[in-house]
């Protein structure tokens, strides 16, 4: 859809002998199986577009490892036994939409579940060692930063000389299936190519500002929900952007942005995210 690839097909159901004044009922069931070592991480939002009878969340099997954090969940009913983890609400009320209203999960009671992935340094850690071979930096990368920025520039020219670049010359494509989900390409190569996806994107920026003497460091994003800070897991984020502690201690620049002044104005759209800052120094989830 749009700019973005990804693995997710849409449903489409006939319902024969509908007219003006039917009232349609049904159920939906979602089985989702995953491997026995590990525990998926999932949100569940209890509010529907719709009027809705009752919604219900099961977990069955070996539910030990399994790590669930629900908010305004006061109406919701929990059971917890060896085998069987549930949540179950009553009738939901239709959620009306609002401009500029608060986030659903402020305002609804939302399930957070997870498994045992360690702590947000271990998850950082982890991932920062299974991207190692993109972070270094290639004499393109190099060569490229020389020529964007002037060999006594200050820092803020050479965020924004480089920012720009990365702007107007790497076209955004989304890709969010298969090893590329989570693996950018080498920097080098989003050169060649002339296009990425975030995770490209932020790679390419921060190795071109370090080669320009400027520290940064990856960080990752949701761009649709609340950080859930007691669940640590990469499954959280949908988006790579760069932290960058010259402009500012929380600073984010996003370069899939083609329109924002990066070093005037923070990331737009994300005051909501607590980011996971892949510093080698001490990865962390931003205050």
């Amino acid at each position: 859809e749009g700019d973005t690839a990804s693995h997710e097909k849409k449903l489409h159901l006939q319902v024969p002998g509908v007219q003006p004044g039917t009232t349609v009922e049904w159920e939906i069931t979602i089985e989702d199986r995953g491997r026995s070592d590990y525990f998926r991480f999932n949100r569940h939002l209890f509010s529907s577009g719709i009027p809705t009878g009752t919604e219900a969340v099961f977990v069955t099997g070996d539910v030990e490892a399994v790590r669930a954090e629900l908010t305004n969940g006061d109406k919701i009913r929990s059971i917890r036994t060896d085998r069987l983890l549930a949540w179950i609400s009553g009738e939901l009320p239709v959620a009306e939409s609002e401009p500029y209203s608060i986030l659903p999960e402020r305002r609804n009671p939302m399930l957070w579940i997870g498994g045992d992935e360690g702590s947000w340094e271990e998850v950082g850690k982890d991932y920062l060692e299974q991207i190692g071979d993109r972070l270094v930096t290639e004499k393109a990368v190099s060569e490229l930063a020389a020529s964007l920025i002037g060999k006594d520039a200050p820092v803020r020219e050479k965020i924004a000389a480089i920012s720009r670049h990365v702007q107007k010359e790497i076209s955004y494509k989304a890709i969010e299936f298969g090893i590329r989900a989570r693996r950018p390409n080498a920097a080098d190569e989003t050169l060649r190519l002339r296009y990425g996806d975030c995770k490209d994107t932020a790679v390419l920026t921060h190795l071109l500002l370090k080669a320009a003497g400027v520290e940064s460091h990856l960080a990752l994003v949701s761009t649709d929900w609340e950080t859930q800070s007691a669940l640590p897991t990469l499954d959280q984020f949908n988006h790579a952007v760069l932290h960058v502690p010259a402009l500012g201690k929380n600073w984010l620049l996003d370069p899939t942005d083609k329109t924002l002044d990066l070093v005037s104005f923070p990331a737009d759209g994300l005051w909501h995210s607590r980011a996971l800052v892949l510093d080698p120094a001490g990865r962390r989830l931003m205050a």
